[in-house]
């Protein structure tokens, strides 16, 4: 199982330099899942760059991809606002993890499954990444 965050979606949808590898990690056939909070702030960063065609071409890709969208539940709020507390914007520097940020984390937690993303954020927290398949050090 992987737990998908939004950046690696944005990162297919405007032809990043890694498009072509989250394509194919997407593909591979392992279950793969996004928070409905993480996804809801996809949409918005799509919309706020590209209208009504970049969330139309979102909702076409996680479907493609099969990506589940699963409900923020009691046990993700506790894991998310953890994380806040460790990672978050104004309390991390390295990490600066935002409300999105944190529900992609709490996902990938509550699951212990590891974390697709683009960045480093993530990289500096101790959520399993799903491209060095071992838990970062923060």
């Amino acid at each position: 199982m992987i737990v998908v965050d939004g950046s690696a979606l944005i990162a297919i949808l405007f032809d990043a330099p890694e498009k072509q590898m989250f394509e194919d990690i997407l593909a591979g056939g392992e279950r793969c899942i996004m928070s409905a909070v993480n996804a809801h702030e996809t949409a918005c960063v799509l919309s706020r760059r590209n209208g009504q065609l970049a969330i139309t071409r979102l909702w076409q890709l996680l479907t493609d991809c099969e990506i589940e969208i699963i409900p923020f539940d009691k046990e993700q709020m506790r894991a998310g606002s953890a994380a806040f507390d460790s990672y978050g914007k104004g309390i991390d520097p390295k990490a600066r993890l935002n409300l999105s940020d944190c529900a992609a984390y709490a996902l990938a937690k509550a699951m212990d499954a590891p974390l697709l993303f683009k960045g480093d954020n993530f990289s500096k927290t101790d959520v399993k990444s799903y491209l060095s398949n071992s838990a970062p050090t923060p």
